[in-house]
């Protein structure tokens, strides 16, 4: 949670940065969205730590590859469907937050990263979860702060390169959020198909 949180103050931090105010407030409307949808991960991360348990316990290879694959693939379709609907609030409900034009073109900017980070975001938890309930907690921590702090450093450089104003400097951010979940999914799920593939062994 404190990993996630910092990344989310360093992507504040980076707007605040290098962004105009119109931005920042474009930014603020994509980020209150997208923290809604991305709540629903939530309860399917939470079934993989109670319903995947009893098959790590007896040690059965086949269920649990059988449970992580089927909970994966949920959670892709959960952050596709929450993707796409809240794709549609910002493109088409930006209007609720704030009636500037200006704002409501810059909240719709992020609409393509928002749906592509949600899809590969729910997953991930997932994997992580399924590393907790294998007890792999070193792993887990190791590579969940390694990450954030190449993220960190990343936009970091960024941020000293762009532009102040530029456009292009928020779409790298988007850009460099989405390279962030894909490589912990990539990261997560490599091992946790590792552990797996080890019960019974």
């Amino acid at each position: 949670v404190v990993c996630v949180l910092s990344m989310y103050a360093c992507m504040s931090g980076f707007v605040n940065q290098t962004q105009p105010l119109v931005m920042m407030a474009a930014y603020k409307i994509w980020i209150t969205v997208f923290a809604f949808f991305a709540l629903c991960a939530d309860p399917l991360a939470a079934a993989t730590s109670t319903k995947l348990p009893p098959f790590v316990l007896k040690k059965s290879s086949s269920c649990t590859r059988q449970f992580f694959r089927r909970a994966a693939s949920s959670a892709a379709v959960v952050g596709a469907v929450g993707g796409l609907i809240g794709a549609g609030t910002l493109f088409f409900g930006a209007g609720a937050f704030t009636q500037d034009p200006h704002v409501i073109q810059g909240a719709k900017i992020g609409v393509l990263p928002f749906i592509l980070i949600l899809c590969v975001m729910h997953p991930t938890r997932v994997c992580q979860n399924s590393l907790v309930v294998h007890g792999d907690l070193t792993f887990y921590v190791c590579a969940q702060t390694c990450l954030s702090l190449l993220f960190f450093v990343g936009l970091t450089l960024l941020a000293g390169r762009c532009a102040i104003g530029s456009i292009s400097a928020y779409r790298s951010m988007l850009l460099a959020t989405l390279i962030f979940y894909i490589a912990s999914f990539g990261t997560y799920g490599s091992r946790v198909r590792y552990l797996n593939r080890s019960l019974g062994a």
